[in-house]
C-alpha cells in the first residue's frame, strides 16, 4: 500500500474517532457514536497490517497474545463489583 493511501487511512480514522467521541456526548446518539468509533479502529488496525513499512509483524502477534490472555483472565477472575477498580488499573 501506497504511503499516501496508509496517510489517507490514517487520517479518515481519526476524523471518525473524533466524530464517534462527539456523538458519545448525547444518549440519543451514542450507540452510533460506538459503532463509528468501532469502524474507526478497523480501518486504523487495517491500513496499519497493510502498511508495508512494518517490519515484525511478530511483535504484533506477541501483544495480541499477552493482552488476550490478561484479558482473559480478567474476566474470568474478577467480579464485577470490583471491574471499575480494575479498569481504572488499566
Amino acid at each position: 500500500m501506497s504511503l499516501e493511501l496508509v496517510n489517507l487511512g490514517y487520517i479518515l480514522s481519526a476524523t471518525l474517532f473524533i466524530l464517534g467521541l462527539k456523538m458519545l456526548s448525547s444518549p440519543a446518539t451514542a450507540v452510533r457514536g460506538n459503532y463509528l468509533s468501532a469502524w474507526a479502529m478497523l480501518i486504523a488496525v487495517v491500513v496499519t497490517l497493510l502498511d508495508e513499512r512494518v517490519i515484525s509483524y511478530e511483535w504484533m502477534i506477541a501483544g495480541a497474545v499477552v493482552g488476550t490472555v490478561i484479558g482473559w483472565w480478567a474476566a474470568v477472575k474478577v467480579e464485577m463489583t470490583k471491574m471499575p477498580e480494575m479498569v481504572a488499573a488499566f
